[in-house]
């Protein structure tokens, strides 16, 4: 409440501080930041991983606040690790987000084996070798046998997982389709489960929590 109320007297104060830092000091930031996201990411293990760095942010960021305005109430350390241990008891009773998040992992990691539609329209194969489905700048498509195989072997309920997907509108459908939709790929037109959730742990979490 003391820097909601005080916003603009802080931010000035802050941004003035920041620029000000010296290499040393700066180092110091960067090392607790790393120290803390990989904490972050080990609790987390791997449903959170990719917002360890939202939360190491908040942590480092509230403690050079606290620095700055020599305050020793804020306690930004307990206040993040509260709303972190709460975000992860609930992804961890979220299966089909769960899925999803571990589904993208894999895509990301097998990038070279989908095809893709670049920023001017055009299309790149796939390198040789196993064909997983397509990829644009805003969605994810993977032939429907692969993805029931990698979510079996991830330890999902297929039906489960697909038809949470399907009502929560993370997949996007060709009409009388269950869960498939028609995509254009270099290899012509074909079905595929095309996901249009690409950052599904991103629910805006954070955004209406008063931190300090």
């Amino acid at each position: 409440s003391i820097i909601r109320d005080n916003y603009g007297q802080v931010y000035s104060l802050f941004i003035e501080r920041l620029i000000g830092l010296s290499e040393t000091r700066r180092g110091q930031l960067r090392e607790q930041f790393e120290q803390r996201r990989r904490c972050y990411e080990e609790e987390a293990k791997g449903i959170l991983g990719r917002q360890a760095s939202v939360f190491a942010a908040a942590e480092t960021a509230g403690r050079l606040i606290e620095e700055i305005l020599e305050l020793r109430d804020l306690n930004p350390d307990g206040v993040v690790n509260r709303i972190f241990a709460r975000v992860c008891d609930e992804a961890e009773s979220d299966g089909p987000r769960n899925a999803l998040v571990e589904i993208l992992g894999w895509a990301d990691a097998n990038d070279d084996y989908f095809s893709h539609r670049l920023l001017d329209g055009s299309l790149a194969p796939a390198r040789p070798g196993e064909k997983l489905g397509h990829k644009d700048p805003n969605s994810v498509a993977i032939y429907p046998a692969k993805l029931k195989e990698m979510l079996r072997r991830f330890g999902y309920d297929i039906k489960t997982t697909l038809t949470a997907w399907r009502d929560r509108n993370w997949i996007k459908l060709t009409e009388n389709d269950k869960f498939t939709y028609v995509v254009r790929a270099p290899n012509g037109r074909t079905r595929m489960i095309k996901i249009v959730n690409l950052d599904p742990m991103n629910d805006g979490t954070l955004k209406d929590e008063e931190l300090w």
